[in-house]
C-alpha cells in the first residue's frame, strides 16, 4: 500500500491508470473473459476433444514389450512415443514430412537447392526408421535387438470397460547387423 500512496502522490495518471486496469482485469477474469494474454488458456494448451477411439502403439523387441513405467524414465519411452506418430504421418504423406511438403512448394524454383547434397525435401525411407529405433532399443535397454514390432491398438471406451477394437501390426525390422 505504501508503493501506492506514494504513486497517489508522485503520478496521479499513472495512479489511477494501474486502478482502472487492475479493476477490469479483475472484473474479466471473474467474468471468464480473456482479455490479457497471461491468463489466454489457449495460448499454452487446449481442450482435447473427447472421443470413444483412443489410439496408442506397442512395441516390441526380443519378444518383450517396452515399457518404462517408472517416471523418472519419462525420456527413455518419450522418443518413442513421439517419433512413431511422426514416422506414420511421413508414411501417409508417400515418405515425405509435413514440413518437408511445404519447403517444397516454397523452394521448388531454386536449382541451387535441387543440386545440393541437404535437399531440405528428400524422400526418407520406411526402413531407416525401423533401423535407427533398433539401435535407440539397445542403446536404452542394454540389450543386443533381433527384431522389432510395432502395432497400433485402437480401444474403445464403453460406460464399464475398455475394449480392444483393432490391433494391426505397422512395422515389423529384423536386425541383420547381428
Amino acid at each position: 500500500m505504501a508503493f501506492f500512496n506514494q504513486l497517489k502522490k508522485e503520478n496521479k495518471v499513472l495512479y489511477y491508470g494501474i486502478l482502472i486496469f487492475m479493476f477490469f482485469t479483475l472484473l474479466a477474469n471473474s467474468l471468464r473473459l480473456e482479455i490479457v494474454p497471461f491468463f489466454v488458456f489457449k495460448m499454452y494448451s487446449y481442450p482435447l476433444p473427447t472421443t470413444k477411439e483412443v489410439p496408442f502403439y506397442v512395441l516390441e523387441y526380443n519378444n518383450k514389450e517396452f515399457n518404462v513405467p517408472e517416471i523418472w524414465n519419462h525420456h527413455k519411452r518419450m522418443l518413442f512415443y513421439y517419433s512413431i506418430e511422426h514416422q506414420q504421418d511421413i508414411q501417409k504423406n508417400n515418405g515425405y514430412d509435413k514440413f518437408q511438403t511445404r519447403l517444397k512448394s516454397y523452394f521448388s524454383n531454386i536449382a541451387f537447392l535441387k543440386e545440393h547434397s541437404l535437399y531440405p525435401y528428400q524422400y526418407q525411407k520406411h526402413t531407416d526408421y525401423a533401423q535407427w529405433l533398433s539401435s535407440y532399443l539397445e542403446e536404452v535397454t542394454k540389450e543386443k535387438i533381433k527384431y522389432i514390432k510395432i502395432f497400433k491398438v485402437v480401444v474403445v471406451f464403453d460406460k464399464y470397460k475398455i475394449k480392444v477394437k483393432n490391433r494391426k501390426q505397422i512395422i515389423e525390422y529384423v536386425n541383420r547387423r547381428n
